[in-house]
């Protein structure tokens, strides 16, 4: 059987966000150190509109895994939608030092 990571993240890749949230927090829920369910997480509350709740898991996800560039891209992300420009741009700064490319 699927766990729910896997079945949040076929729900969210199908575009439908709304069934993925709750599966992807009862993933959270079950492996606090599961660092990509973290990830898919604010993902799928970018998209419902829950920038700070995406913020929220995402800062998760940078501390689990603090020299990923890509957590620190979407927290950048996040933090622009819930209007924490400044913290934005750090954020971003630290995903290019992470991977300049």
């Amino acid at each position: 059987m699927a766990t729910e990571r896997e079945q949040g993240l076929a729900a969210l890749q199908q575009g439908n966000a709304n069934a993925a949230v709750p599966l992807l927090e009862q993933a959270v829920q079950n492996d606090p150190s599961d660092f990509q369910a973290h990830l898919i997480l604010g993902a799928a509350y970018a998209q419902v509109n829950r920038a700070n709740d995406a913020v929220n898991i995402l800062t998760q996800a940078v501390h689990l895994e603090p020299a990923n560039a890509q957590a620190r891209y979407n927290l950048g992300i996040a933090l622009q939608k819930a209007g924490w420009v400044n913290e934005a741009a750090t954020a971003f700064e630290q995903a290019l030092t992470l991977q300049p490319d």
